[in-house]
């Protein structure tokens, strides 16, 4: 015999024989040699599906021992909780067959039906969930239920993540309506693809990426930048490309040029036509002129079916787009080829060791010229364009440098000498020296002893061979030494400050004439307490990663009174004469000036 139960339940198993003496009972399961229990009953009060078996009893007394039939115990139970499996168990991929496995225990055998989250329909009423050809759309989170007569019971999410390569690439600009040069252009390019894809941009033709980042972007786009534009998306499971997209960039005419056709000598009665050509987006409309007249023609060119004389003059043309105009320079008719060119140095005095010049040239020619400087001797070009300015010039520069103006139609040239004098000289014999009282010469000697108490004499220096630049100092010596000083400049204070423009900023430093290692690197160069040491001509420069400029010379001259072994000035020239006691104490002192010369 059998019998449903269902888990949970309670439930008792009796036993009973007729015997005399009365029996006593003894359970067992199955063929168990362990009883179970040795009253005439066996009882379950919450049974479980492991208790599900067959069972027997034995009834014993004195004269004997029989067993009962087998009674077959039968738990029905709702199905545990269901696990899913999924075959492949790597990562999915579009395109590939794919298996999902709902288990679960349960009496009777459970029943399963498979859905997608936030679905209601059943997708499958199978154990397994097959997929012969997963696509992305059928990512998502999918569960089973498990249900027989007892009870259902339904699973933990499972999640499919179908790996894909990027498709529907496309591209958006921004801004969208008409591209003009100096603008900001953004091109941004999406897909849909899993995992993300990484992102290259590429002009047509090019082999090299132009960007590895989503977004390309022009901050200020040029006509260079037209063409045509795609992106690439990829992933690990494979790339895709965009199609083209197409950036005109429009900008307003560059400056014109004009061809002359004949390109030979023009004779009087023949045909001669005017081309004008502009680069421009959209094509640029053109207009004709000739100097102080109406407008001659509306088309790129400009005819003349039998030039004569009276058709020479100055000619040009204007080209015109809805994003402005440009004019070409005024254009001599017929060409010429250069005329003797003009040269010119500036500035025109003597130039000295440590100045700048600039050389400059010009020529009459049709079409402008092209100007080149060249240095004697010397094969290669020193410059080009009109102006060749040399800076900090020595005496290496001197020479004879030429220009030569050129244009299709012919050259010429021009030379001129440069001579650059240096700031020494040689000297063989020392120089003379004579000085004076109120304009009356009084000693030929570098040292002069004066007394000085109460007279308002003054005294001069002159300086007479060789005739040759010197430094000149002179010093005041006073004696006794406690005579008071008198005011004077010296021992002030004074700051020289340099500026420029530029961009980025300059970094600045200051020299002394001659010197070689600077004496700051700031702006400012500041004497908290100058003397006559300080006396000289300096000079700055301004400095950025661009370049290097040169200030003029800053001349200081340390003026002093008198005071002990005091430096009155330094004074420069081929011939000097120069008062150095301008007024002299009111006390009776005696003085020594004495001059030093040196190169």
């Amino acid at each position: 015999p059998s019998a449903e139960i269902v888990e949970g339940s309670s439930v008792a198993l009796t036993c009973s024989s007729d015997a005399n003496p009365a029996a006593s009972y003894t359970w067992y399961k199955e063929d168990g040699q362990t009883p179970l229990s040795k009253e005439w009953w066996l009882s379950f009060s919450s049974i479980q599906p492991s208790d599900s078996g067959q069972y027997y009893c034995t009834a014993e007394n004195d004269l004997g021992k029989r067993t009962s039939e087998s009674i077959f115990i039968d738990v029905k139970y709702a199905p545990k909780p269901p696990s899913v499996s999924v075959r492949p168990s790597g990562e999915i991929k579009e395109g590939t067959s794919v298996t999902l496995t709902c288990s679960s225990e349960a009496n009777p055998a459970a029943t399963y039906v498979w859905y997608k989250i936030n679905g209601r329909t059943p997708l499958s009423k199978e154990r397994q969930l097959f997929f012969s050809s997963i696509q992305p759309s059928d990512s998502g989170q999918y569960y089973c239920i498990a249900a027989n007569t007892v009870g259902s019971r339904t699973s933990e999410y499972v999640s499919i993540n179908v790996k894909y390569a990027p498709k529907f690439v496309s591209v958006m600009v921004s801004p969208s309506n008409e591209f003009r040069e100096g603008g900001s252009l953004t091109l941004t390019c999406s897909s849909d693809a899993n995992p993300a894809a990484q992102y290259s941009w590429y002009k047509k033709n090019g082999q090299k990426p132009l960007s590895n980042e989503q977004q390309l972007s022009f901050s200020s786009i040029q006509p260079s930048d037209s063409g045509e534009y795609y992106c690439t998306a990829q992933n690990k499971v494979g790339r895709k490309k965009s199609e083209y997209t197409s950036i005109d960039v429009k900008y307003a005419p560059k400056p014109p040029s004009v061809s002359v056709s004949p390109s030979g000598e023009i004779t009087e009665g023949t045909a001669v036509t005017l081309t004008c050509s502009s680069d421009a987006n959209p094509a640029a409309t053109y207009v004709w002129y000739k100097k102080n007249s109406q407008p001659l023609s509306k088309n790129p060119q400009l005819i003349f079916s039998s030039i004569q004389s009276s058709d020479s003059g100055q000619y040009y043309c204007r080209a015109v787009n809805k994003l402005g105009s440009n004019t070409q320079l005024q254009m001599f008719f017929p060409p010429d080829a250069p005329k003797l060119p003009s040269v010119s140095v500036s500035p025109s005095a003597d130039i000295v060791e440590g100045s700048s010049v600039t050389l400059t040239c010009s020529s009459d020619a049709n079409p402008a010229a092209n100007y080149t400087w060249y240095k004697e001797d010397e094969d290669s070009p020193k410059a080009s364009g009109q102006n060749f300015t040399i800076t900090d010039i020595t005496p290496e520069h001197s020479g004879s440098y030429s220009c030569v103006a050129q244009n299709n139609r012919g050259h010429h040239y021009s030379t001129l000498q440069l001579t650059a004098s240096s700031n020494s000289c040689d000297v063989i014999d020392p120089p003379s020296y004579v000085w004076y009282k109120n304009g009356q010469k009084i000693e030929e000697e570098t040292s002069l002893r004066v007394s000085v108490g109460g007279d308002d004499s003054s005294y001069s220096l002159c300086e007479f061979t060789p005739q040759c630049h010197y430094e000149m100092s002179c010093n005041i010596f006073s004696s006794p030494p406690d005579v008071p000083k008198l005011p004077s400049v010296s021992g002030g204070s004074v700051t020289l400050t340099c500026s420029s423009d530029a961009n980025p900023a300059a970094q600045y430093s200051w020299y002394k004439k001659n010197g070689q290692k600077p004496l700051s690197s700031e702006q400012q160069l500041s004497f908290s307490s100058i003397q006559p040491s300080d006396s000289g001509e300096y000079y700055c420069t301004a400095q950025n990663k661009v370049g290097r400029k040169k200030s003029e010379y800053t001349s200081i001259d340390v003026k002093c009174g008198l005071s002990l072994s005091k430096h009155l000035g330094t004074f420069i020239g081929d011939y000097l004469s120069q008062t150095f006691v301008k007024e002299v104490p009111s006390f009776n002192d005696t003085l020594q000036l004495s001059v030093h010369s040196g190169k």
